[in-house]
């Protein structure tokens, strides 16, 4: 249960209109890109390399040849995991 005092706070904080820096709204700019596996397309954020992720795509669909537009959806849905799990090493 909330105290008084933090009802108060919270009411305070509530209240607008908020003012954000120009640091600040960079900093959240990426808040509702949606990526990794739950992604339609492949949004390279600030701190990717996008010429490493291309590489690893090639990569797989030369080795793997797809076919398919399934196949050739694995081999993009591959190439994002390991561009992601390489890159944060």
């Amino acid at each position: 249960m909330a105290t008084a005092r933090q009802i108060e706070a919270n009411s305070r904080n509530a209240s607008g209109p908020h003012h954000m820096t120009e640091a600040g709204k960079q900093a959240v700019r990426g808040n509702a890109i949606r990526h990794g596996l739950a992604a339609r397309v492949h949004v390279v954020l600030p701190g990717e390399d996008q010429n490493f992720y291309n590489e690893i795509l090639e990569s797989l669909r030369a080795e793997y040849a797809p076919s398919t537009t399934q196949q050739d959806s694995s081999s993009t849905v591959s190439g994002i995991i390991c561009s992601q799990v390489i890159d944060f090493r």
